[in-house]
């Protein structure tokens, strides 16, 4: 534990606010991309940022018309969502599993109830998590304690996402863990009066503290709270592990971090497209420029060819995410579709411009093509880069489904990596919990998110059946395509799942017709009482469960082959039965 003095030293330098500032401007750069709902007060940086890159990139005339037609959010916000929809089957895995040891059994039972009802677990991952990973990557998870603990018999910890803006200093340990932190809790005080001091709480490996900082000199005046606890360790940490680079381990990456600098130029891009789209059909206009030189003292702006910049020098943005316009300038410009060359007006009657006040120039059509192909190879390149190349798609004639399985190595690798980012930040959490509830009696813990995922969709796995089915392939392997789709389809339902697994093994000839059937039966190579089972299959089953029981339930304590044999032994009793009372019933 560092004593309060180290603290002081801390407030006074900010040892950390670069680093700070920098993950935070990382994490709008994210937003820009990923947000859907935005504040556009918080964008006005990247998209100052973006907009003076693009004005490096391209002519004054084609820029204006670019600044027009970008609005929020993104164009590159669907891609974004359809990656972050892949790599969210890594909260759907085949073999995940867990376990909380403590010591006494009736503490397993409290601490069910109190992590799914009260903690939120496990939804709040897929949930709240899911979005702190893809908008604000560099937040840090804090497990508190109520001021209040009530009358209660144990402790009611309960945890949130900090944003990395709200820190005010951190420190690491070599793991990576945090040593403490130092967070901002101050309430927001009135409009236009000056904050006189800050609250703020200080985390470390002994103490959970709430101070009051003066606003001047950054020196702690008061201890509002001050709780020791018997963790051994900051009850805070950084909610992702993978970092951006070595150089700067404490600035993470989120998934789609490593391909950012790619969806600039994808935005970039899909801009171009839309304006290409609106003016093809329209030619090139050019006209003698406009000058304006219009400025607003007292609310700090200025025109810029048509549109306002702050006193910061940052573009103004309305609340629809659109650029503001110049109110004096901006409608002598062509605001429609069409590109605008504004021409230097001529100055004195020897610097006269001959050319006609206003040209019009065809537009290329190759220009229009090659934006088009250079969007959907941008879109292509980021999406195999986050999610991992190789699927479905690009295995359906394949029959070997080892094989066609095999195809998705990349992206199983993907979501591995990130579930060993969210198990981490998850079990943490957990432990925490339960070590601030239990104390001692709290034991460990065992939790594995899986690594076995659902890749291919149902739609995908029964077309890859039909082309199985349709060029030959064996039994078996048909028989793991349909164990695929039932287990893909019914996920979420591990009741129906298993019934219908155990079904599909007691049905004969399941993966034929009854026209198939007949048409075995008439070249003898098949028997009458399996032809009359795999008629009526639903009506034999259901005899069955009412004289049993429901397949799940019946021979549970038995091995599954011993229990699919009895069944099956007894459904084909029906048939015969059916087959000697009707003779003709297998027609």
């Amino acid at each position: 534990m560092a004593d309060l003095s180290t603290y002081h030293i801390r407030l006074k330098d900010r040892p950390k606010k670069g680093i700070i500032d920098k993950a935070s401007k990382h994490e709008s750069r994210l937003r820009l991309h990923t947000e859907t709902h935005l504040d556009t007060s918080d964008l006005a940086g990247p998209v100052t940022d973006f907009l003076n890159w693009v004005s490096g990139l391209i002519a004054k005339d084609k820029f204006t018309i670019f600044k027009f037609l970008f609005r929020l959010p993104s164009p590159v916000l669907q891609l974004t969502k359809e990656i972050y929809t892949e790599l969210s089957r890594v909260f759907d895995s085949k073999n995940a599993s867990e376990q909380w040891t403590f010591t006494d059994m009736e503490l397993a039972d409290d601490w069910s109830d109190y992590r799914q009802n009260v903690l939120d677990d496990p939804s709040v991952w897929r949930g709240a998590g899911w979005e702190i990973m893809k908008t604000r990557i560099n937040s840090v998870v804090v497990v508190d304690l109520p001021q209040d603990q009530g009358a209660g018999i144990f402790a009611e910890p309960y945890f949130y996402f900090l944003s990395i803006d709200k820190v005010v200093d951190y420190e690491m340990n070599r793991d990576g863990s945090l040593r403490h932190i130092i967070f901002d809790q101050t309430k927001p005080t009135k409009r236009n009066k000056k904050q006189e001091f800050y609250e703020y709480a200080i985390f470390d490996d002994t103490h959970l503290r709430r101070v009051r900082v003066s606003a001047t000199d950054r020196r702690i005046i008061d201890i509002l709270l001050d709780v020791p606890h018997d963790l051994g360790y900051c009850p805070a940490s950084f909610f992702w592990r993978e970092p951006m680079t070595l150089k700067h381990p404490d600035i993470k990456a989120a998934p789609i971090s490593p391909e950012i600098a790619n969806l600039d130029w994808l935005l970039f891009f899909s801009i171009g497209k839309r304006q290409l789209d609106l003016y093809a059909p329209y030619p090139i206009y050019s006209a003698y420029e406009v000058e304006c030189d219009y400025e607003d003292l007292i609310h700090g702006r200025h025109c810029d060819k048509g549109f306002l910049r702050g006193s910061d020098d940052r573009y103004l943005m309305d609340s629809s995410g659109t650029l503001t316009r110049c109110p004096v300038c901006s409608d002598k410009r062509l605001a429609g579709p069409g590109t605008f060359v504004e021409i230097p007006a001529p100055e004195a009657k020897d610097d006269a411009d001959l050319r006609e006040p206003v040209t019009i120039t065809p537009i290329d059509r190759d220009s229009l093509d090659y934006n088009v192909d250079e969007v959907e190879r941008l879109e292509k390149r980021v999406k195999e880069s986050v999610v991992g190349k190789g699927g479905m798609a690009d295995s359906k004639e394949a029959l070997n489904v080892q094989h066609v399985l095999s195809n998705f190595d990349a992206k199983t690798t993907v979501l591995r990596g990130l579930k060993e980012n969210i198990q981490f930040i998850r079990k943490w959490t957990l432990d925490t919990c339960a070590k601030f509830r239990y104390g001692g009696a709290f034991i460990n813990s065992s939790l594995n998110m899986g690594t076995e995922f659902y890749l291919a969709t149902v739609k995908d796995l029964h077309e890859l059946y039909d082309t199985a089915k349709k060029n030959g392939a064996s039994i078996f392997e048909l028989d793991a395509i349909r164990d695929q789709i039932i287990a893909t389809e019914y996920r979420h339902d591990p009741v129906l799942r298993n019934r219908l697994l155990i079904l599909s093994h007691l049905e004969p000839y399941s993966h034929n017709t009854r026209e198939e059937l007949i048409e075995l039966k008439n070249q003898s190579l098949t028997e009458d009482r399996l032809l009359i089972l795999k008629t009526d299959f639903a009506t034999f089953v259901a005899q069955f469960e009412r004289e049993n029981t429901d397949v799940v339930t019946f021979g549970s304590l038995l091995p599954l082959n011993d229990k699919i044999k009895i069944i099956q032994e007894t459904l084909l009793e029906y048939a015969d039965t059916r087959r000697i009372s009707s003779p003709e019933g297998a027609e």
